[in-house]
């Protein structure tokens, strides 16, 4: 299945869309503490979470992992990661605060629905444009940048056009461009040879 650019950009919204609630929920778990623990203190099954540790700890910790893998997913860096660490704040605050919620069930689809777009991101990772393909790149390809443009890859958030200019290049790993890498650069080379 060929993937066309404007899916490729859909795949990219949905991740930078789905961190800003992220984002945003980290923040308000940090700036507005008092808050969410009185929440947190007044849900039925409160008890369930408090019992661990103080309401107030336990939504500032909340907040901080929030923070951090909110914006780890609008990066695109350690995408599985960060998608499974907001899974793992995602479940405790959905049984103890949206379950049996007063003003009904929408909040608790809410993140139902976010916990759907968390597992899609745990299983694929970033898929496009995210710092993940960057790492993956330079990784698979530092042999058969020519020197002069090692460090500045105009095609960094296209893999598309990487392949389509590391195919056109993989020759000259064994040539003359080889000999100019440094030491770490050529094991790599010798690592990953082209087909």
């Amino acid at each position: 299945m060929v993937i066309t650019p404007l899916q490729k950009i859909s795949f990219l919204v949905l991740r930078l869309m789905s961190s800003l609630i992220f984002i945003t929920a980290g923040l308000n778990h940090l700036f507005r503490t008092a808050d969410a623990t009185a929440r947190l203190e007044k849900a039925p099954l409160g008890y369930l979470a408090t019992w661990v540790a103080p309401a107030e700890t336990l939504i500032i910790l909340s907040g901080i992992g929030l923070l951090l893998g909110g914006l780890l997913l609008l990066a695109g860096f350690k995408t599985q990661l960060a998608a499974l660490l907001l899974v793992g704040i995602m479940i405790p605050i959905t049984m103890t605060i949206q379950v049996v919620r007063a003003e009904g069930t929408g909040p608790l689809f809410n993140n139902i629905a976010l916990t759907g777009v968390l597992i899609f991101f745990m299983v694929n990772g970033a898929m496009y444009y995210g710092l993940d393909q960057v790492r993956q790149l330079r990784k698979h390809s530092l042999c058969w940048l020519p020197t002069s443009t090692a460090g500045i890859w105009p095609y960094w958030l296209e893999p598309d056009a990487a392949a389509w200019f590391l195919y056109n290049y993989s020759t000259r790993c064994s040539g003359g461009y080889h000999a100019n890498l440094s030491k770490s650069a050529a094991k790599i080379c010798s690592a990953h040879q082209p087909p």
